[in-house]
């Protein structure tokens, strides 16, 4: 007799998770408000939306905050790498 979670609630407990380990790893700072605002953000985006790309940042919340671009300025070029590192962490 397995629960049955709703799929956003499962990404919310794998982000935590996720977010825990890259704490604990050394040499990885932790982010910033500002990055935290980004990765909440993507987290809640992948449970509605199952994933998020890069475009995906150029609309829904990313939009007003100023999309792919401000996105970019914030994790530089590490932006794509993180993007399908939390997709796959965070995937259920």
């Amino acid at each position: 007799d397995e629960d049955l979670v709703p799929y956003p609630d499962k990404v919310q407990q794998r982000y935590h998770e996720w977010l825990a380990g890259r704490g604990d790893l050394e040499g990885r700072p932790s982010f910033t408000p500002q990055q935290r605002w980004w990765l909440d953000e993507i987290a809640r985006h992948i449970g509605i939306n199952v994933s998020i790309s890069v475009e995906d940042l150029n609309s829904f919340a990313f939009q007003p905050r100023g999309g792919q671009v401000a996105a970019l300025k914030m994790f530089g070029d590490k932006l794509p790498a993180l993007l399908e590192e939390i997709n796959q962490a965070l995937s259920v």
